[in-house]
């Protein structure tokens, strides 16, 4: 997708014996976001990364995915568990959310009062578990 920039430089981490991590970190661009906007499925931002091939059927099966909206304030950066729920300055309800299967990780952005707002740029770090037995 064009605007979606997959970092192919990840971690792997052995977790517990037996059980791998690996991180990788997706930076989502204004730019590239799409849009839903009708009564069936409701109003939101959404950007798919089809080129996520550590997300295997196996993790899927007997793995797991998190991810994390990455923020910073100068200095000091902040990772948030996906889902996020916070306030604009508006006083309306931003939540960042998170879809997944084969080879794609989707981020959503949706806003309590059903309006569309711009999606901005951020970083996602996704962490996928797999060899999981």
């Amino acid at each position: 997708m064009t605007g979606c920039d997959v970092h192919k430089t990840y971690e792997t981490y052995e977790v517990v014996s037996g059980v791998d991590l690996k991180v990788v970190y997706l930076e989502v661009r204004d730019n590239a976001w799409e849009t839903v906007n009708n009564p069936d499925e409701g109003c939101f931002l959404f950007q798919t990364f089809d080129n996520v091939p550590e997300i295997t059927q196996k993790v899927l099966n007997n793995g797991a995915v998190l991810a994390y909206l990455i923020e910073s304030d100068g200095d000091v950066e902040r990772e948030n568990i996906l889902p996020y729920v916070f306030p604009l300055d508006n006083g309306v309800m931003k939540n960042i959310r998170f879809d997944y299967s084969v080879g794609e990780f989707t981020v959503i952005s949706e806003w309590s009062d059903s309006h569309l707002y711009t999606g901005g740029n951020c970083l996602i770090k996704v962490c996928i578990l797999y060899n999981v037995k």
